[in-house]
């Protein structure tokens, strides 16, 4: 019953807006936790999900702050969409949402019971000059680099040329993700020069190692094993 009271304290509407339609607040426009009575339509001709998880799944959240004496809420039904970066609770009072924003990380249950997939909030690591809006799955943890999944939407519009009848013409939501190197806080893109330089001070075991297993570090084993090796030394 607290993580209900939990979610209605996060996701109570901080302010009204003309641009509250149906029930329903646009926590993009008016940047705040919203309360859902309704899931919005989705405008036509676009097609494709906004979200990460198509079903729901019982996860732990961990919150950033302590609410009303609750750090992380368990077994609650979530969904989390992209596009917002808001996550969706079902719950028996209806549909409630908090912002990204305010998780530290989630975890949820594998198809074996004994497994499970963490997802850590970008926004606690420092990524160039910015941050990484969003979560990262954990692929592979170390003491001194880890491996990291950055899960994220792009927005396709129509390319639908009239005359040629040759495109599509709708627009499309498309699911991406992208592999960083997670050391001293910091995201770094995973590539060949990148893996190369943080793992400078093994370099001749590292080169070793590529070379006996034969490795392609566009491999997610191979990128996940040569890390696994690296934090071994």
């Amino acid at each position: 019953m607290k993580k209900y009271l939990i979610l209605a304290a996060l996701s109570f509407p901080v302010l009204l807006s003309a641009q509250t339609v149906n029930n329903v607040t646009d926590p993009v426009i008016n940047n705040q936790f919203g309360y859902l009575t309704q899931i919005p339509v989705k405008p036509a001709n676009v097609i494709g999900s906004v979200y990460l998880n198509e079903d729901w799944k019982e996860t732990t959240v961990k919150l950033k702050k302590e609410t009303h004496g609750v750090f992380q809420l368990v077994a609650v039904k979530m969904k989390l969409d992209l596009k917002s970066n808001m996550m969706e609770f079902q719950t028996d009072k209806g549909i409630k949402m908090i912002g990204g924003a305010n998780v530290e990380s989630f975890f949820w249950k594998k198809d074996l019971p004994s497994e499970v997939e963490t997802y850590l909030n970008c926004d606690k690591f420092s990524f160039g000059d910015t941050k990484l809006l969003g979560f990262a799955l954990v692929i592979s943890t170390g003491k001194k680099i880890a491996l990291v999944q950055h899960k994220y939407l792009e927005f396709v519009t129509a390319d639908y040329n009239v005359a040629l009848d040759v495109g599509s013409k709708d627009q499309k939501y498309l699911k991406k993700d992208k592999f960083y190197l997670l050391k001293n806080n910091q995201l770094i893109s995973a590539n060949n020069k990148s893996v190369t330089k943080a793992m400078a001070d093994k370099k001749q075991l590292v080169s070793q190692f590529k070379r006996d297993q034969k490795l392609n570090l566009k491999d997610q084993r191979d990128l996940a094993s040569l890390i696994s090796y690296y934090n071994s030394l």
